[in-house]
Order: structure tokens, then sequence, then C-alpha cells
């Protein structure tokens, strides 16, 4: 009686096997149907028996037992939150790609000298002068400062306008970047003979250099003997008091005789020597010259 029970329970595992092998690929094309059905394979070896099988198997031949199982591929939804952090992630990144490009595609090249056209210059005070310098490489885009070592003497504004105060010497400097450059000004308080000789002089008797740093009058232009042109006379008076000498000195240049020859006397605070020679037949010449 255990004998014919024992059978019907083989016959029906037999069975029960038969029909889950129906269910399940029994070919090479049937596992990548499987695997396309979302069927995955899990092992090389039976897990029955222990026999190795061949690729593409299905059922173990020694055993009969599937070695397929028939889980399907199951994903998690991505939850619209993790959405967020993704997209907001890869936003910032491109954000700071872009902006690493831009800086160094706009940044400007670096100054690599900044100078001067001249080393020092001199002026008259109340006088100015627009300074000229250059950038190398051109074309760079920077901010420039302009500074005075002494206000006193000079100031020098932002585009660089330097404006003389007061008689001395100071420096100015140009800094662009880290790169720099000096140019030392002398300020004297002198006249201004081309202004002195606009007012007061005609060419016919007086002369002035192109460079304003001499004035001559000769009352007496001819050598004509006993002669002079007053107006000339009354000019070097005249043109004494704008400079800011003494009275006294017009009259020591007539009384100075022929055989006393040429007088000089500077005036350090007014920035200027004169020199003269006197004739009672020749008239009065006198030379107005800049102190250097």
């Amino acid at each position: 009686m255990n004998e014919q029970t024992n059978q019907v329970n083989n016959e029906a595992n037999i069975r029960s096997e038969k029909e889950e092998l129906s269910q399940t690929p029994t070919s090479i094309s049937s596992v990548a149907n499987a695997e396309r059905s979302g069927y995955t394979l899990q092992q090389l070896q039976c897990t029955g028996c222990g026999s190795f099988l061949s690729s593409g198997m299905t059922f173990c031949p020694q055993c009969g037992k599937n070695i397929w199982q028939s889980e399907k591929k199951v994903s998690k939804p991505i939850t619209s939150n993790k959405v967020f952090w993704v997209v907001f992630g890869v936003s910032i990144g491109v954000v700071l790609i872009i902006g690493l490009l831009l800086f160094f595609l706009l940044k400007p090249p670096a100054v690599e000298k900044v100078e001067f056209d001249k080393s020092e210059i001199t002026l008259r005070v109340g006088e100015t002068e627009e300074i000229k310098y250059a950038i190398y490489p051109e074309g760079v885009d920077v901010e420039i400062t302009f500074s005075s070592s002494n206000h006193t003497v000079a100031t020098v504004t932002s585009t660089g306008k330097i404006i003389a105060k007061g008689k001395g010497n100071c420096t100015i400097t140009v800094k662009c970047g880290d790169k720099s450059d000096t140019l030392e000004v002398k300020v004297k308080n002198y006249p201004d003979f081309k202004a002195l000789f606009k007012e007061h002089c005609k060419s016919a008797w007086a002369e002035v250099g192109s460079d304003g740093s001499y004035l001559e009058i000769d009352t007496n232009p001819n050598d004509y003997e006993d002669y002079f042109i007053s107006v000339a006379d009354e000019a070097i008076e005249d043109i004494n008091k704008a400079i800011g000498l003494p009275d006294s000195l017009y009259n020591d240049m007539l009384n100075t005789s022929y055989n006393m020859g040429r007088q000089t006397e500077t005036f350090e605070d007014f920035g200027v020597t004169i020199s003269w020679t006197y004739h009672p037949n020749y008239g009065l010449e006198v030379v107005y010259k800049i102190i250097e």
C-alpha cells in the first residue's frame, strides 16, 4: 500500500515539474525572449544535483530541475522630490562651469608696464600741464590713479592734469594695477615773459624767446646817437613792477655808466636773472632770463 502511495506521489511530482517546465523557456532563442520578458538567469550550476549546465539550458538534464526563476524586474518609481534635487544639482553644475568659462574668457590681460613720456618737467606757479603716459599691452581696460608727493608744490587730477601750486619739487606717480611710474616736477616762481611781452612790448624794440625763457628790451635798437625810445624805457619799469622787483633796480639801471660794462643781478624768489648795459648816447638794454 505504501509503495502505491509513493508511486502516485512521484507521478504527481513529475506532472507538476512538466507543467512548470512547459511554462519555462527551453532554448537559446527562448532565453533571449525570456530576458526580454523579464526572466533572469540566476546560476550556471544546478542547485538540485550540482551538475554544470551548458549555455542556453533552462532545466537540468540530470535531475530535471528548472533553473530559471520567473522574477519580474521591478523598478522603484522616482519621486518628485528626487527629481527636483537631481535637476537642481545639474543646474548648479552647469552655472558653475559657465561662470568659470566666462571668468577666464573675459578676464582682461595683466598690465605689463605703465610709463610717462618724460622723466621730469618744469612749471611756473599757476601753470598746468596734461601729462602723457602709455600702458602696455595697449588697449588694457584697467583703473588708473595719479598722486602727488607734495600738494603744496603741485596737485594732479584723476585724468593726469598737473597744477603747479608753489615753488619746490615733488613727484607725481601713476599707478595701474601693480605697475607704476614716476615723474619729477619742478615748480618755479618765475614770470611769464610771453604774457609780459604781449602786454608791454613791441617787436620793433623787444624780443621774447619762443620757449619763454628770456625777454630782451633795447631802448635804442639801431644805436642812433643821442636817441632812445621812451615807450621802451617805460616798458622796462612796468615789467620790473609786474615781476615784483624792487624799485631801486630801475634806478640802478639808469645810474650805470658805460665803463661799468654789463651788470647782472639774480632774484631767486622771483626765479629770474636780470642783466643790463647803459650808455648815455645809445640807451638802456635789459635782458630778463629764467633761472634754470
